[in-house]
């Protein structure tokens, strides 16, 4: 099962050599070769935390031969393994299940003191219970394990049902056999044989907990992390019958227990009053396990070939089917490289990279350009949808100008004046399908060369970083939201959608804040002092949010000291929820139930259905203080192009003249102004633009 040398990388999928690989500095990919780059810290970026762990990894295992082969799959973060293999979703916990059938098992630095890691046979916890002891900095078990805890009835009806478990191991388990070639390693399929409850010291205390035993499903073949020249006999390598592990009976509860301790026979029934006790007295942190116990092996009887099983270790590249687009949500998993065998995720909206900085494999599958019926379905079938009805603090009012509807809320602050205002505009027909509308903005964006991305959202650059649900790409002054979105461009860059979006969006902007001030002053709305500014200023920054089936936006602010008090979003494709709700310990909406917690996120006070051609207007700093808004997509394919103006006096000095550089609108765009009162582009004289004076398909209408 060995592995061929790293080729020149060929583009999956492209049929041909690939006209622009990635140029990255080859680096050692195993855990030893990373501690050996510590110095280099500072230069390559690595954190400290992963070069910290590998320099721990390669001192835990310094004395250990080598395996004599290489896993058929492994991955270097956690995020990683979820994304690519279907057998292991965990991306907590070391039991992965369906049904409650367990499918994926890590083992890793949570190492019990009876535990066993050996060529064919597993024991370990089932799992589950643990928390966090300051004073022995670790994870420690700190009551009884119950029966009906998820993880133990999972492995009891596992065994039951004979079906295969793949097990995976992590480069911080202190039993491995040899130097962990890799920081996740998939060893290979297991069945679990036996589930038991025992006693152990944690803390200080003794407690029950449950554990596992799991047998390798192919004895016939050797475990490739088998020690380099080791001896069947020094790898535990047995067949079925070579040893079998004696029984006996309880002469108390009368049922069987296997005898599993070198020390002796126990009762295994945690409802017998001799549960875990001895013949003679012991210390129950020195019991060790019987080699009957380690060395017997139980024939798998499942229903896959060894064969199938075997293939199923190591996922296929996706393909489209010819009814899918390319952005449903099983095409945002990760890929195992068939090149190298590591994990990768898909950070890029229009291919798979392989994450392996050794490896240049790249896996191509295009998405489709969206039928325009496949859209309008999905907003027939979401213009059905009911939403919870909006505070009744919220007040609204409407206005037509041109072919657009607008929909402006306020939103009320803490001292009861209103802080801000949300508008909702809503484009009509004729604007969505004339020649050069929206729906030729969205098929043009879906042909535009945008670098999306997704960026790293919790822990970024840790071994358990988790990805944005959704791709993102910045253009215009350089911007970070939430994250470092590092796929920034200049407008002078940017493709003419965004161009065009950038311009629709401003006159969106200033209309919507016109529209606010005429309804304040119409209605006499109560307006906090310094809250909502009458000025608009032209938008500097524009980010480009594309969203596959299942993306969405957790509650979030936009209220960064960088960004002026206007945001700007327009919403292209699958239509999507938007909701506003104030932020835990505001004193706006409904108050807490009695003795009744504040939760993390509460309720939304105002639901927007947002549908194709949408653009909505957040205006007023305070919104985004006392609120968070959430974004939830109801289809396959959207985009959401969001402007904001960047203050250059808060930018530092380093970055203040790149910013204002790249916040500049090109020569061939700062002369067109979008009118949406008539739906045109016009020049500063007033004239629709005519081609050559703007890009093709923003054509003149006869």
């Amino acid at each position: 099962m060995g592995r061929s040398q790293v080729k020149p990388a060929v583009e999956h999928g492209s049929g041909s050599n690939a006209s622009n690989k990635r140029k990255r500095d080859a680096k050692q990919s195993s855990p030893a070769g990373r501690a050996t780059k510590a110095a280099k810290t500072s230069v390559d970026g690595t954190p400290a935390s992963i070069v910290n762990t590998a320099a721990a990894v390669l001192r835990m295992h310094s004395h250990k031969l080598k395996a004599h082969d290489e896993p058929p799959v492994w991955a270097e973060k956690r995020a990683a393994l979820n994304d690519a293999l279907p057998y292991f979703k965990a991306h907590q916990g070391a039991l992965y299940t369906r049904n409650l059938i367990p499918k994926g098992m890590l083992i890793d630095q949570m190492v019990g003191a009876r535990d066993h890691f050996s060529s064919q046979v597993i024991i370990t916890s089932c799992g589950g219970g643990h928390e966090f002891d300051a004073s022995v900095k670790k994870m420690v078990r700190t009551q009884d394990q119950g029966v009906e805890e998820r993880s133990v009835k999972a492995c009891y009806k596992g065994l039951a049902a004979e079906q295969p478990v793949v097990m995976i191991a992590g480069a911080q388990h202190k039993g491995f056999p040899v130097k962990p070639p890799h920081y996740y390693n998939v060893l290979d399929n297991f069945h679990i044989t036996d589930v038991w409850p025992e006693k152990t010291i944690e803390a200080g205390q003794p407690v029950i907990g449950y554990m596992v035993r799991l047998e390798k499903v192919d004895l016939s073949e050797r475990s490739w992390w088998a020690p380099t020249g080791a001896t069947k006999k020094d790898a535990e390598e047995y067949k079925v019958g070579e040893f079998v592990c004696p029984k006996e009976t309880c002469p108390v509860c009368g049922l069987e227990s296997k005898k599993i301790f070198e020390q002796g026979w126990t009762c295994l029934n945690r409802g017998c009053e001799d549960f875990f006790t001895f013949s003679s007295k012991q210390d129950i942190m020195t019991l060790s396990y019987s080699q009957n116990f380690l060395y017997e092996r139980k024939e798998f009887t499942g229903a896959k070939s060894l064969k199938d099983l075997k293939d199923s270790l190591v996922p296929k590249l996706p393909k489209r089917k010819d009814n899918e687009i390319g952005s449903e949500g099983k095409f945002k998993q990760g890929i195992v490289c068939p090149r190298c065998q590591g994990c990768s995720r898909r950070i890029h909206w229009k291919n798979w990279d392989c994450e392996n900085p050794g490896c240049d494999f790249r896996h191509i599958m295009g998405l489709k350009i969206v039928p325009w019926a496949k859209v309008e379905a999905e907003h027939q079938k979401f213009s059905g949808k009911e939403t919870k009805e909006n505070h009744e603090s919220v007040k609204s009012y409407q206005k037509i100008v041109g072919k657009h509807k607008f929909t402006t809320y306020f939103l009320p602050g803490e001292e009861g004046a209103y802080i801000g205002s949300i508008t909702h505009i809503k484009p009509s027909d004729e604007v969505c399908r004339r020649d050069g509308g929206l729906n030729s903005l969205y098929e043009n964006m879906q042909r535009a060369p945008l670098d999306l991305q997704r960026h790293g959202a919790r822990n970024a650059s840790c071994r358990i970083e988790e990805l944005t649900s959704h791709f993102t790409a910045n253009y215009g002054a350089p911007y970070k939201f939430g994250v470092v979105v590092d796929t920034s461009s200049g407008f002078e860059d940017a493709p003419q959608p965004v161009l065009e979006t950038l311009s629709r969006l401003t006159w969106a902007g200033k209309a919507a804040v016109d529209s606010t001030f005429e309804f304040i002053e119409a209605n006499k709305i109560a307006v906090a002092e310094n809250s909502i500014p009458e000025e608009f200023k032209p938008y500097n920054e524009e980010l480009v949010l594309g969203y596959f089936e299942s993306s969405k936006i957790s509650p979030h602010d936009d209220g960064e000291r960088e960004l002026g008090p206007n945001v700007a979003t327009l919403s292209l494709g699958s239509p999507s929820i938007m909701k506003f709700m104030p932020k835990k310990g505001v004193k706006v909406g409904d108050p807490p139930a009695p003795a009744g917690k504040i939760p993390r996120i509460r309720p939304a006070m105002l639901h927007l259905k947002l549908q194709h051609g949408d653009m909505v207007i957040m205006h007023g700093e305070k919104i985004q203080k006392l609120y968070l808004h959430s974004v939830n997509p109801e289809g396959n394919h959207r985009f959401a192009l969001t402007c904001r103006y960047i203050r250059p006096e808060t930018l530092d000095q380093r970055i203040r003249a790149t910013a204002e550089k790249d916040g500049k609108i090109p020569d061939n765009w700062n002369h067109i102004r979008y009118d949406g009162a008539s739906d045109r582009f016009e020049n500063q004289e007033g004239r629709e633009v005519e081609c050559p004076e703007c890009p093709d398909y923003i054509s003149k209408r006869t």
